[in-house]
């Protein structure tokens, strides 16, 4: 028979057994993790990055690009181009 993967698990045979008694095994404890400095500031510098590349464009830009796509007569001259 093959080990199960979580040590505190029973084979089926010896559950058989303890039908009726109470089970005292302690729960894992549940581990606050602080947040580090760095950590911090990894997501102060994605946040900035994120405001910076989701900012609105130039309008001067989209007009460029709305008059070069409306120049074009199709979709060859687009990739081409």
């Amino acid at each position: 028979m093959t080990e199960p993967l979580d040590s505190r698990a029973r084979p089926v045979e010896s559950a058989k057994g303890t039908a009726g008694e109470s089970e005292s095994t302690p729960l894992p404890a549940i581990v606050a993790t602080r947040t580090t400095p760095f950590q911090i500031v990894l997501m102060v510098l994605a946040a900035i990055a994120f405001l910076y590349f989701a900012r609105p464009a130039d309008p001067r830009f989209i007009k460029v690009v709305c008059d070069r796509v409306s120049s074009l007569s199709s979709v060859s001259e687009l990739l081409t181009s």
